[in-house]
């Protein structure tokens, strides 16, 4: 039988986490991107996504730096 330490430590450190450090809300929404100008479409999607997870690397934590990270990450596809 092999050693489940690092088992046990990521089974305890799951079950300490809430639902909402998992996968917390998100902060932008598809209806918002389109406010800022992007176009509704895959792209809009792919933005999304490059958001949850720079919410879920704590890059970002509210709307106003999710929209400072599209203009920085993103600028070729806003339509000001």
């Amino acid at each position: 039988l092999g050693k489940l330490d690092i088992y046990d430590y990521c089974k305890n450190t799951l079950e300490s986490l809430s639902q909402n450090k998992l996968k917390p809300p998100r902060v932008l929404s598809g209806r918002d991107l389109i406010e800022l100008g992007i176009r509704p479409g895959p792209e809009l999607g792919v933005i999304l996504k490059k958001i949850e997870d720079a919410q879920l690397e704590d890059v970002i934590c509210n709307k106003r730096q999710a929209f400072e990270w599209i203009r920085s990450n993103c600028p070729d596809i806003i339509n000001d």
